[in-house]
C-alpha cells in the first residue's frame, strides 16, 4: 500500500500550502510485515516529531501516532491518512480529521521592534525640544542682562537705542524659539499617535486580527498560539 502525500497527492484531505510541493512525501505500508515508512520526496524537507521537535527525515519508519510536518507549516498524523471510519494499521485511531496549519508571525517581530524603536526615538525628540523651550527662557534672561551692560561700556553719550538692543534681541530669541518648539512638538506628538495606531493595527493575529499590542513578542512566540482563535504559532526566521 502507498500514499502520495502533497498537492497533487492522493491523501484523503486537501493541501493548498505553498510549501508543500505536488509529490511531496510518500507514505508506504508492508502488509506482511506491518512496517510503515514515509519518504521525503519535497524541496521544503519532510520533518517527524521526536519529543518536542520536528527532525528533518529522508526516510524513516512510522506509526499511526506519528506527526508528521511537511515544510514549515503543514502539519498531520499518519492516522489521517486513511478515511474516516477506516482503522489506520497499528491502531492508533481513527483518521480523516482536518490537519493543522500553523501561522508564521515573523513578521510580528519586525512591526514590535520598529515600533520600540521609533517610540524611543520620538521620545528622545520630545525631550529635546523641551530642553530648547528652557534654553529660549535663559536666553532671554541673558538678552535683558546684556541690554543692560551695554551702556556701561558703549561710554558717554545717549545709549538709549543701545540699552533696547539687548532686551529686543531677546525677545526676538525667544520667540523664534518658542515658536519653532511649538511647531517641533506638535509634530512629534502627531508622530507619536501614528507610531502607536499604526502598532495596534499592524501587531495581531495574522488569522483572527485579535490585537496583541502590549504583549511581548517573545512571550507570544513561547506560547505558540492566538489567545483567542488558538491558531499555532512559528517564527520561521528562526
Amino acid at each position: 500500500m502507498q500514499i502520495i502525500i502533497g498537492k497533487e497527492g492522493n491523501q484523503p484531505f486537501v493541501i493548498t500550502d505553498d510549501y508543500v510541493s505536488r509529490k511531496h512525501a510518500i507514505f508506504s505500508y508492508d502488509e506482511t510485515t506491518g512496517v510503515m515508512t514515509l519518504t521525503n520526496r519535497g524541496t521544503n524537507g519532510t520533518y517527524v516529531k521526536m519529543g518536542n521537535h520536528f527532525q528533518l527525515i529522508e526516510q524513516c519508519f512510522v506509526d499511526a501516532t506519528t506527526v508528521v510536518r511537511l515544510g514549515p507549516n503543514f502539519i498531520f498524523t499518519i492516522a489521517q491518512l486513511f478515511q474516516p471510519g477506516k482503522k489506520p494499521p497499528g491502531g492508533g485511531g481513527g483518521g480523516g480529521e482536518k490537519p493543522k496549519e500553523r501561522v508564521d508571525i515573523s513578521r510580528l517581530r519586525y512591526i514590535a521592534e520598529n515600533y520600540e524603536a521609533t517610540k524611543l526615538k520620538l521620545d528622545q525628540k520630545q525631550a529635546t525640544n523641551g530642553s530648547l523651550r528652557m534654553l529660549s527662557i535663559g536666553g532671554s534672561l541673558i538678552g535683558g542682562v546684556a541690554g543692560s551692560l551695554i551702556p556701561k561700556f558703549i561710554g558717554e553719550g545717549d545709549n538709549t537705542i543701545y540699552s533696547a538692543i539687548g532686551p529686543i534681541i531677546a525677545v526676538v530669541f525667544l520667540i523664534v524659539l518658542l515658536l519653532y518648539c511649538s511647531k517641533a512638538g506638535r509634530e512629534i506628538i502627531i508622530k507619536k499617535n501614528e507610531n502607536e495606531k499604526k502598532y495596534k493595527i499592524n501587531y495581531c493575529c495574522p488569522k483572527c486580527h485579535h490585537v496583541l499590542a502590549g504583549r511581548l513578542y517573545e512571550n507570544i512566540l513561547a506560547e505558540g498560539k492566538c489567545p483567542k482563535c488558538k491558531t499555532e504559532y512559528y517564527d520561521s526566521k528562526m
